[in-house]
């Protein structure tokens, strides 16, 4: 009788605790699914700042062009790649972000791998897309396609769209990129209709067409661009202005024996000295020994932002504007191209191959005769002036009075430089001549 007086009177007994659990089930029937709730809610929360950093990670990335992964990923790696060490510099400013990324994040949701990257930047650029399109509206528009291979071989097809927005812009606008089994004329005409069809573009609104000048693009009675005329008759195929200015220029330079050879004697200059990384930093000191020589003849400047330290870049047979870059290059950096050459000829540099050695003093010989520096300076004054000209073709708004017009000047001042210029050429050749040699 008396334990049962002093059943449950205990707070801290079994029955006491049993009876305030009943109790607190009864009041809050509801409390597992409410907690279930709360836990959900809190894991969207998470999930969805997670995706958020990993979206503007890409989104910037993107934007700056940068590759996004690493060559190593794995958990020993220093360099994880640019994607993940940006998610660690941001998680290192945000105690809310660290919380949740990368490491503390579950297994199956650190939306960091590479197919959720991937499938991010396709919605990116479908979002994109979809603003072109919708820009496009009901416009007539231009169309622009060249084609290339990747880094994979494949051959792929650029489309870009050219139109007159509704303020009276015109716009370029570069619309996709498609993968084709083969470059023929049929093959690109099915792959660019599938295209305008996937953006719901009327191919009757093409009012141009703008390609290079190969035979499968151009071509009269088979080509792509005669395949869209059929269709719509007023689609008239432009060649591109700048790509027919580059065949105009390597088939002049072809013309003129010395030119053609000058060319050639360039790119066995300039590939020998960049050839290799050691060659390209003796390269390097040997231009800041030249700057601080020229200044302490007071030949040279001084100043902020002046005397840079530069390179010799590549001449490259498709884009003449590299040949224009690689003769101001040498120009610049004569003395020290010039001994990095004459250093790997006598064996004294990085390159001592018998066959390195011979090329090298091929071209220390030719940068020593007068013919290289005065055939040198002509294409500097020439190549100035088209590439202004090829640079103007290029722009977004150009049209066919402004280029026509582009083209006239470019004429007359060839013109004037044929005219006028010689006397202010010799002496910069011969000023040049006794300075270098």
């Amino acid at each position: 009788m008396c334990f049962l007086n002093s059943h449950g009177k205990d707070s801290k007994s079994a029955h006491s605790y049993a009876v305030k659990c009943h109790d607190n089930f009864k009041d809050k029937p509801c409390q597992i699914e409410q907690l279930m709730v709360k836990q959900t809610d809190e894991d969207i929360k998470k999930n969805r700042l997670r995706l958020r950093v990993t979206i503007d990670a890409l989104r910037w990335l993107a934007f700056q062009a940068c590759p996004f992964q690493g060559h190593d990923e794995t958990l020993d790696s220093t360099n994880h790649g640019n994607f993940l060490e940006m998610d660690k510099l941001v998680a290192s400013y945000d105690e809310e972000i660290g919380a949740v990324v990368l490491g503390n994040a579950p297994g199956n949701a650190k939306y960091t791998s590479h197919p959720i990257q991937t499938e991010i930047l396709h919605i990116i650029a479908s979002n994109v897309q979809r603003e072109i399109r919708k820009e496009i509206g009901d416009a007539k528009f231009c169309l622009l396609v060249d084609e290339s291979r990747d880094e994979a071989k494949r051959e792929q097809m650029a489309v870009v769209i050219r139109f007159v927005d509704k303020p009276g812009f015109t716009q370029e606008r570069f619309l996709d990129i498609v993968h084709v089994a083969d470059t023929s004329s049929a093959t690109l005409k099915q792959e660019l209709s599938s295209v305008l069809a996937q953006y719901q573009l009327d191919v009757h609104n093409i009012c141009g067409q703008g390609y290079d000048g190969a035979s499968n693009m151009r071509g009269g009675w088979n080509g792509l661009q005669d395949k869209f005329m059929e269709e719509c008759p007023y689609a008239y195929y432009i060649h591109c202005f700048a790509h027919q200015l580059q065949l105009a220029l390597v088939a002049a330079s072809k013309e003129v024996a010395d030119v053609h050879n000058f060319f050639d004697h360039l790119a066995l200059a300039v590939n020998t000295v960049v050839s290799s990384s050691t060659r390209s930093d003796e390269l390097h000191a040997n231009q800041v020994a030249e700057m601080e020589r020229l200044i302490e003849l007071s030949e040279l400047e001084t100043g902020s932002g002046a005397n840079q330290v530069g390179t010799l870049p590549r001449p490259c047979d498709t884009r003449w504007s590299s040949h224009y870059a690689s003769v101001c290059s040498l120009l610049k950096l004569y003395r020290p191209t010039f001994l990095v050459l004459k250093s790997i000829a006598t064996a004294k540099g990085s390159g001592s191959s018998p066959t390195a050695r011979a090329k090298a003093y091929g071209a220390v010989k030719l940068m020593m005769s007068f013919d290289f520096i005065f055939i040198l300076h002509v294409m500097k004054e020439l190549m100035g002036i088209t590439d202004m000209l090829c640079k103007k073709l290029q722009k977004k708004s150009q049209d066919i009075v402004n280029a026509m017009d582009d083209v006239k000047t470019t004429k007359i001042l060839i013109q004037e430089l044929r005219d006028n210029g010689w006397s202010k050429l010799k002496a910069d050749v011969l000023s040049f001549w006794e300075t270098r040699s």
